[in-house]
């Protein structure tokens, strides 16, 4: 009788212990949802507080959705306030900034070098030029493609696209050796024949870059203001051959026509604009584009920003985007073309919304949903990212506004002055240079400022804008001194800040390309530097059997 009471006992037990276990793992359910949610990127914080909807389709959304960070591409999105008062603002700035991983892959590429040998370029100009190339060929390998134009008074193909394989490489060394100078420059045709001749190569790589070196004006052939649209002619043509091919120019000397150059460039997405002063120059600003265009990790970027139904109901809208090349869709969506990004790379895109209005709750309301499409150049595939990066931001009565975001106001900062620096070109080239020096003295005297009330003064990019300020600042000091180094200051500065991307090598200094520049982009111009030497020592005999490795 007593073992059968016993039995009860411990089975009454039993049922009992297996009651509680079933509670202690149901109350466990949420907090190992959070774990799950958080380990995937969400703000579960936002997911539990966030306000319900009329519509119930909408889904809540995490206050700040940020994308795998192991992903090639990855996303953050914030507002320039988290909490904005519906009697404070009515509009608000958003920042989009997105990241490229390091990555030491490299992609295999296409290049085609248009080289000026028109008579100005004879003599130590073109000798080091020619070096220069025998280093770019020297860098490139098996799967890479090289092709170089000749261009004076006429261009010729003097080395045919084709793969560098051990006897086309020295092949190509050789023939660079031998190039001499002749005739007058037409640009126009060099740049043509390059554009032709990039595209026969018959499996064209997905990265691709028309190298462009002048020392001169153009002066025979087409009116230079028509080169632009022969170009974009050319690439309609084309389409559907391969990439288009960015376009990297390097003007060598005083010379030469810095506007065009840098509005040559700027005919392709990716395109970079170099002025070389001094033979160092053009040793660093070849590393400097070779180690961009090894290091493609993403091409054809696309963000596009769209506005949740229950938010553009309550009068949510993208009132302006602060980006050269974006389009509205039907659908009231903004997609805007980022281009191609570099192992390492940060850009930011910058837009500003209409807020909504008469929301009864104080959390954080989802505004606007960012995603971005790509070319995995790693990966050779195209790629989406999965989880969206979501804005979220509170609006209660009355007139109560969340410290500003330190990024977003320095790339609003950076937005400005990219502004102020073209102006100010536009009035110096016009003749109006003290117009130009009271522009930029008066941004200089309010970014100074503005970084000092934000504290954002030891930040790279706040140091580099007040840096290239100051410099341009000493540039239009003189008026009568004003010419071609000045300008292209002023282009490389705006150029620097406007695409996120270093290409000033000349008159280098403490302000210059720091705030972009990237591992990859560095040690190869390290490694082309190093080679500077070798080049001022060194005879004209070149054994090609020796000259592969930097």
């Amino acid at each position: 009788m007593s073992l059968t009471k016993d039995k009860k006992r411990w089975d009454g037990s039993n049922l009992m212990a297996n009651k509680l276990l079933l509670i202690v793992l149901l109350a466990a359910l949420p907090l190992l949802a959070i774990v799950f949610l958080r380990n995937k990127g969400f703000d579960t914080a936002a997911c539990f507080n966030a306000p319900s909807y009329s519509d119930s389709s909408d889904l809540i959304l995490p206050k700040f959705n940020k994308t795998n960070p192991s992903a090639t591409l990855s996303i953050i999105a914030e507002p320039l306030h988290e909490i904005i008062g519906q009697k404070y603002s009515k509009t608000t700035k958003i920042g989009i900034k997105i990241s490229a991983q390091h990555n030491d892959a490299k992609v295999p590429v296409d290049v085609v070098v248009a080289l000026d040998v028109s008579d100005s370029m004879d003599g130590h100009k073109l000798d080091l030029a020619k070096k220069t190339l025998q280093k770019v060929i020297s860098t490139l390998g098996e799967e890479d493609s090289f092709g170089l134009i000749t261009f004076s008074t006429q261009s010729r193909v003097v080395v045919p696209s084709k793969k560098l394989t051990t006897e086309n490489k020295n092949n190509a060394l050789r023939i660079v050796q031998n190039i001499e100078p002749m005739g007058m420059t037409n640009i126009a045709g060099g740049l043509k024949i390059s554009i032709q001749e990039i595209d026969r190569i018959p499996e064209p790589n997905d990265v691709r870059a028309i190298f462009l070196l002048t020392d001169g004006l153009h002066n025979i052939g087409m009116h230079e203001d028509s080169i632009p649209d022969m170009i974009s002619r050319e690439f309609e043509n084309s389409e559907g051959i391969g990439p288009v091919p960015r376009l990297l120019t390097f003007g060598y000397g005083a010379n030469h026509n810095e506007n065009l150059l840098r509005e040559i460039s700027m005919t392709s997405i990716g395109g970079l604009y170099y002025f070389l002063d001094s033979d160092s120059d053009i040793v660093s600003a070849f590393g400097d584009a070779m180690g961009g265009i090894l290091s493609v990790v993403a091409q054809d970027t696309v963000a596009t920003i769209s506005i949740p139904e229950a938010a553009a109901n309550i009068g949510v809208q993208v009132k302006g985007v602060y980006h050269y090349s974006y389009k509205v869709e039907e659908d009231g969506s903004v997609k805007v073309k980022v281009g191609d990004f570099y192992s390492g790379e940060v850009r930011d895109v910058l837009f500003e919304m209409n807020l909504a209005e008469g929301l009864k709750v104080n959390q954080p309301f989802p505004h606007a949903i960012i995603n971005i499409e790509f070319q995995d150049t790693i990966k050779e595939s195209p790629a989406r990212i999965i989880s969206p990066a979501v804005v979220s931001i509170a609006r209660p009565p009355g007139s109560k506004v969340s410290s500003p975001n330190g990024h977003v106001s320095l790339q609003w900062l950076r937005i400005r002055i990219v502004d102020t620096i073209a102006k100010a070109h536009k009035f110096a080239d016009e003749g109006d240079v003290k117009r130009a020096e009271k522009a930029i003295r008066h941004e200089l005297e309010n970014l100074e400022a503005e970084t000092l009330r934000m504290n954002l003064g030891r930040k790279p990019m706040a140091i580099q804008l007040i840096g290239n300020l100051k410099s341009i600042l000493d540039k239009l000091q003189d008026e009568l001194e004003y010419g071609t180094m000045e300008s292209a200051y002023m282009l490389h500065a705006h150029q620097e800040h406007s695409e996120q991307r270093s290409s000033m090598y000349f008159e280098r200094d403490l302000y210059s390309g720091g705030a972009y520049t990237t591992a990859r982009k560095q040690d190869m111009v390290d490694k082309f530097e190093g080679s500077l030497k070798t080049i001022n020592t060194e005879d004209d005999h070149i054994d090609v059997d020796e000259s592969h490795e930097l």
